[in-house]
């Protein structure tokens, strides 16, 4: 029943946020998603303390490096020509960029999982994991439901 219950919750929250998607999305969306995690992993009162400044942190880290350093490299991309006709070695370069990210992405989750099960159990860590691609999946269905409404 309260599995029911925060379901619900979530997706009126989340047709709310849609309809206010305009401004101060990011904003929303995080909100959401720190509602929706909050309430699977049961955390206590001491727990959240502790757990929300080290996931804020590790969640800053990664929009960072998936969003901010991607986009700069994208740009890049574009300002050499594109795909089509850059060089091979700047191709190599912008590469090798992507494969660094992907490594201090990894070493942000590890830094951050090596700090939280200090706080939390390794059963509430698996419980993380499951949530937050729940989580986005949720948001991408509720994505692609208004895009296909858009569209008829």
């Amino acid at each position: 029943m309260k599995k029911i219950i925060v379901t619900i919750t979530f997706l009126v929250l989340a047709f709310s946020a849609n309809a206010q998607l305009k401004k101060g999305s990011k904003e929303k969306i995080k909100a959401l998603k720190i509602a929706f995690i909050t309430e699977q992993l049961e955390l206590t009162e001491a727990e959240a303390q502790k757990f929300w400044p080290l996931y804020n942190k590790f969640d800053n880290n990664m929009m960072d490096l998936r969003y901010k350093e991607r986009i700069a490299l994208k740009k890049k991309l574009k300002e050499l020509g594109g795909i089509e006709i850059i060089k091979e070695k700047d191709a190599k370069e912008i590469t090798e960029k992507i494969i660094a990210l992907d490594k201090a992405a990894y070493q942000n989750k590890q830094d951050f999982f090596d700090e939280v099960t200090q706080v939390l159990s390794y059963k509430k860590m698996l419980r993380l994991e499951i949530a937050e691609k729940e989580f986005h999946r949720k948001l991408l269905r509720k994505y692609r439901e208004k895009k296909d409404k858009t569209k008829k």
